[in-house]
């Protein structure tokens, strides 16, 4: 039978390194634009992208 022990240091810095190979591959991004801005870029009326933000969300890839 083998034992190993492994202090508590040892084992936080290992699986801190597991968890960001594993969440490197996961990375996100994100980009507010003011409603105001919005409006300009889109031309559409405030209210309207409001309504479609609000009652149409959607999450799009960024590259």
């Amino acid at each position: 039978m083998l034992n190993i022990q492994l202090d508590e240091e040892t084992i936080n810095n290992l699986l801190q390194s597991k968890f960001d190979e594993i969440l490197s591959k996961y990375n996100r991004q994100v980009a507010t634009v003011d409603i105001k801005d919005l409006v300009k870029i889109t031309r559409l009326s405030q209210s309207t992208l409001q309504n479609k933000i609000v009652c149409e969300p959607e999450i799009v890839e960024v590259t």
